[in-house]
């Protein structure tokens, strides 16, 4: 499913690039991975989104 959702997500006329499919793919699994460790809440936060967090 998240393989799916990668490549109708960076497909353009002339295919893929694979640093656009990689980061994208690397960003979605980091969010999962912080989620399931259940140190840090993603979604219940007071910092703005984009500021460092660590």
């Amino acid at each position: 499913m998240t393989v799916n959702y990668v490549y109708a997500s960076v497909k353009t006329q002339k295919g893929i690039r694979v640093e656009d499919a990689i980061c994208l793919i690397s960003a979605i699994f980091t969010e999962r991975f912080i989620e399931a460790a259940n140190e840090y809440s993603i979604n219940g936060h007071n910092f703005e989104p984009g500021s460092a967090l660590f």
